[in-house]
């Protein structure tokens, strides 16, 4: 090997533990040239000659993911940070992280800050090995800054945007310059608040759908982009530092552990979709916040939730007998698992952790129970206590004679998609007390569906709803949609804004307040600012009591756009929150596609008429399909569900294939199995195992020994050794022997391993430990001699193979025996003169001399 005078040796490759059944199948028929070899390749598709860029990367979540890259086979990576160091915190990450044997750079790079990310591409070259390309980049940079809605500003909105968006926008800008970077990926950390809302992250949310409009835009022009939009991490993550997992887990919505987020974003990477969610959800808990109809995006999962809550059916009274003391214990209940404290009746609320988020969170819940009382925004302020609350609402019920409904319970599990049947359509319960599920979360998406109302025609008659007052940036509307709609207002980015609106307000009656963002040639910012002012004037006046009429936010190709408008996507997740955290105010939002230029005007009048009365929908886009038999544009309205990804995904991240002696190949199953490490152990991830002879005597039950999982031949990368191993290192490449290693990660003794030449593949290193071993113990014990003749059965196999070339570095002459023509026809090329069939007596006296050595029962 030294010398190079080994040659490599033809393989035939099965991907894939899955795929083992399979290749130990092929390797039984004896058929096969060369080596049979099972592959595992990179989850993340990493490449040993790419660097990957991370911003966010010293984060804790950015080092768990870099720390999982590592283990995946990326032998270099630049961390970006604000700062560009690690924080106490994540010290112990960090020397996780840099106890691998790869090369790792932290920079400080704020991404927000074009210049500053020009200057990191520019050095990025000199930083990293010449012979290096960004082979991908992994986009986690966030800020938090939270504020409930009537405290949110502009200022709220810039932090947000400034490291998710325009981050994200530097960076691919920039890495677009082929010398810099081939990007094999684009992956960007979302939330699950641009799809779900959050109560107190409105610019939070804003910000995470623009990302997932990125995605989706990218992905259009041909790139590999996917934006994943995160539920609470349990391990780490922001979630976890602001102490929002307990929270979100009473509302429904479970955590992700480490290992199981890094699964399913290696799932995600498989996925075709652009923007995915994972996030396990308990459907019944989580559905209980809309009461007794769910909006129809979730009608995918409703049908958990059509039973009574347990605290409504507690109560056990009649709609119009209600007491104090019933609704003050429901009152008692919610606050205590809003605050996460036990509370009393006389308890204070806000000395009692409850702070403004959790106040909207709080009141929207017992809205819920009360759905014919109108309950304040300053309803924590007015009564402070759940004895004074339980009094307020048991007034105003008995007024209106409402509180839930009733019905039997119907417990519900957290639904889980099962990975390991590579379809997460397949549901699997988990139990609730279960803290790590081994089979990966739920991967969502949004999938649009035509809505059931008649849009064929631009003539047909539609309802008229009433003046509309429409409502954009001044002085940067087009002219013609001043001239259509006189009565507009337009707003500027002054506080005199709202005295504006709230004038027009009381000045007229309005069905309808429509804020335009399709047609302005204001900034992302500015649009979302102006949206913003609506809502708050909505809830001031819902909180005053006055009448708000429905509030329209109208965007131009943001959703069902072939590549979708990204500057004005935000406005849907700053929906969705204001939805979550004020649902008192009617607000809907349109998208309109495919409108002739200058038609936007009468199209709005026409599409808002024909949509007033249908009001179950939030989200609707219209779009333009062409009909091939007429050539004409009709137009479709589409609306949003929420749905199970049908993507494919990586097998377990712990597989194996088990089997007992004596057993038979179909009783083979894959399982999990992580291994146990000793001091003199070596842990690696399986990239490659070569199948061999051994392999299939145990499993018949001919192999001496106790030998339960398959595999000895393996090359892989090292992820652990034990204390006293010294001559590997973690992330090294390494190849030779560890008995079990038929699965994706494997321990055994480091003394068996060795670097793997950076030229070999993972699967050709896999062929050289047993096979070489077996033939020179052969050849040693034979002592066999220059000029001597030796006999190979089975010689095409890999053993064979290796025999050959051993032979004939010791200048002996080769007789071979082969099972199939094409087997024979392959020696012949490669030099060997004397072949003969292995199934045919006479043919292999007549042409086989008596060798000096034999060697047989090798076909591996």
């Amino acid at each position: 090997v030294e010398e190079g005078l080994w040659e490599e040796v033809p393989l035939t490759l099965y991907e894939g533990i899955g795929s083992g059944v399979e290749a130990l199948r092929y390797m039984q028929l004896a058929q096969h040239i060369g080596k049979v070899v099972l592959t595992q390749p990179s989850r993340m598709g990493c490449r040993a000659d790419g660097t990957y860029l991370m911003s966010g990367g010293v984060g804790a979540l950015g080092l768990v993911t870099a720390e999982m890259m590592a283990e995946e086979g990326a032998k270099s990576m630049v961390l970006l940070s604000r700062r560009g160091v690690v924080n106490h915190a994540s010290r112990q990450a960090w020397k996780r992280l840099e106890s691998f044997d790869i090369e790792i750079l932290i920079n400080a790079c704020d991404v927000a800050q074009s210049g500053e990310v020009e200057g990191l591409v520019a050095t990025l070259k000199s930083s990293v090995e010449t012979t290096r390309t960004v082979r991908g980049f992994i986009h986690l940079a966030a800020v938090l800054d939270d504020a409930t809605l009537p405290n949110l500003t502009l200022a709220h909105l810039e932090r947000s945007y400034g490291a998710k968006v325009w981050g994200a926008r530097h960076l691919h800008s920039c890495l677009a310059q082929p010398s810099v970077a081939i990007l094999d990926f684009t992956v960007l950390f979302s939330s699950i608040s641009a799809l779900l809302g959050s109560p107190g992250q409105g610019n939070y949310s804003a910000a995470n759908a623009a990302l997932d409009a990125h995605a989706r835009c990218w992905k259009a022009l041909g790139e590999h982009a996917v934006s994943v939009q995160w539920g609470p991490w349990r391990e780490a993550g922001m979630a976890t530092e602001t102490g929002a997992t307990a929270r979100l887990k009473a509302k429904g919505l479970g955590s992700i552990g480490n290992e199981v987020g890094m699964a399913a974003l290696q799932a995600c990477l498989c996925a075709p979709n652009s923007v995915l969610a994972a996030c396990p959800f308990r459907w019944q808990q989580y559905l209980k916040q809309f009461g007794k109809a769910a909006p129809p995006f979730y009608s995918r999962f409703s049908h958990v939730a059509t039973s009574a809550d347990p605290m409504t059916k507690e109560l056990g009274v009649a709609d119009t007998d209600i007491s104090a003391d019933q609704v003050e214990s429901l009152v008692v209940q919610i606050a205590s698992e809003v605050t996460g404290t036990l509370l009393g009746v006389q308890d204070q609320l806000l000395d009692a952790g409850m702070d403004s988020l959790s106040a909207v969170e709080f009141r929207n819940r017992l809205q819920i129970h009360a759905s014919g009382v109108q309950i304040p925004n300053t309803l924590v302020l007015d009564h402070p206590t759940p004895a004074a609350i339980g009094m307020f609402l048991a007034s105003q019920m008995s007024n209106v004679g409402t509180v839930g409904s009733s019905g039997e319970e119907n417990i519900d599990t957290p639904v889980l998609s099962n990975v390991a049947e590579n379809n997460l359509d397949v549901q699997a319960p988990l139990s609730t007390e279960a803290t790590r599920p081994q089979n990966g979360e739920v991967l969502l998406e949004v999938q649009w569906v035509d809505l059931d109302i008649p849009l064929n025609s631009r003539d047909a008659e539609v309802p008229c709803v009433g003046p509309m007052m429409f409502v954009g940036l001044r002085d940067e509307m087009q002219p013609d949609l001043k001239h259509e709609f006189p009565e507009s207002v337009y707003l500027g980015k002054a506080e005199a804004a709202r005295e504006i609106l709230e004038k027009k307000l009381q000045e007229g009656v309005f069905t309808a307040v429509v804020h335009i963002a399709a047609l302005e040639q204001g900034s992302e910012l500015d649009v979302l600012e102006s949206a913003l002012l609506l809502a708050k004037v909505g809830m001031q006046r819902a909180a005053s009591n006055l009448s708000m009429p429905p509030v329209w936010w109208v965007t131009h190709g943001t959703q069902e756009a072939t590549i979708p408008n990204c500057w004005h996507s935000g406005l849907w997740g700053l929906g969705r929150t204001v939805r979550v955290e004020e649902p008192a105010l009617q607000l809907r939002c349109l998208d309109l596609d495919g409108v002739a230029p200058g038609s936007l005007a009468s199209d709005l009048k026409h599409w808002l008429s024909v949509l007033g009365e249908n009001r179950d929908e939030t989200e609707v886009s219209i779009v333009s399909a062409t009909e091939a038999e007429t050539s004409c544009a009709r137009p479709r309205a589409v609306v949003p569900r929420l749905v199970h990804s049908t993507a494919k995904t990586p097998e377990p991240m712990q597989a194996s294939v088990s089997f007992q002696n004596g057993s038979f190949l179909q009783q083979l199953k894959v399982q999990d199995s992580r291994c146990t490490l000793q001091p003199t152990d070596a842990e690696i991830r399986v990239r490659a195992v070569g199948l061999a002879i051994h392999d299939l005597m145990a499993i018949k039950g001919l192999h001496q020994g106790d030998v339960r999982t398959a595999g000895l031949d393996c090359a892989g990368t090292v992820l652990a050794t034990g204390g006293a191993v010294s001559h590997i290192r973690r992330g090294e490449d390494v190849f030779g022997a560890s008995p079990g290693c038929f699965k994706a990660y494997n321990s055994g003794p480091a003394t068996l391993l060795m670097p793997k030449p950076r030229h070999w593949s993972f699967a050709q290193a896999c062929c050289l430990p047993s096979n070489f071993v077996a033939v020179e113990k052969a050849f040693d014990d034979a002592k066999l001699q220059p000029g001597e003749h030796v006999l190979v059965h089975s010689a095409a196999g890999g053993t064979g193979l290796m025999a050959i070339q051993c032979a004939q570095y010791i200048g002996a002459q080769v007789y071979a025996t082969v099972n199939s023509e094409d087997q024979h026809n392959f020696l012949g090329r490669i030099g060997i003169q004397f072949i003969t069939s292995s199934h045919n007596g006479s043919k292999f006296s007549e042409d086989i001399k008596v060798p000096d050595v034999c060697m047989r029962h090798f076909y591996s």
